[in-house]
């Protein structure tokens, strides 16, 4: 997720960063009805057509100067899906804790620090 976050930062403007990011929303609504269950209200549906559409017309380039790169673009989604499904994640494993946040977020960083070792 933060690397994907670098790589849209690196290839478009943070003004598209925080566009971008609201498909977050988007996002965990169907990845919730696809790995948890939950199914939606038809207002849920018709407030994340309105972030589409908002979307799509924020991602317009604001100038010839600042053009938008299409694969900042796919960064930009890719970091929100990652977003979306690690609160899904997060949602779904928290009873195996015990509930405790803190204990969940202890496990993530330790596995974190595993992965992006080799990365570094």
């Amino acid at each position: 997720m933060i690397s994907f976050n670098n790589l849209c930062l690196r290839n478009n403007g943070v003004s598209f960063y925080y566009i971008g990011r609201s498909t977050s929303t988007v996002f965990n609504m169907m990845l919730s009805t696809w790995v948890l269950g939950i199914e939606s209200s038809q207002a849920v549906y018709v407030c994340c057509l309105i972030l589409i559409i908002g979307f799509s017309i924020g991602s317009q380039p604001a100038s010839k100067e600042n053009p938008l790169s299409m694969q900042g673009a796919f960064y930009g989604l890719f970091a929100s899906i990652s977003l979306a499904l690690n609160a899904i994640f997060t949602k779904k494993v928290l009873p195996q804790v015990g509930n405790c946040l803190w204990k969940l977020t202890w496990y993530n960083n330790v596995v974190a620090v595993v992965l992006f070792l080799p990365l570094m």
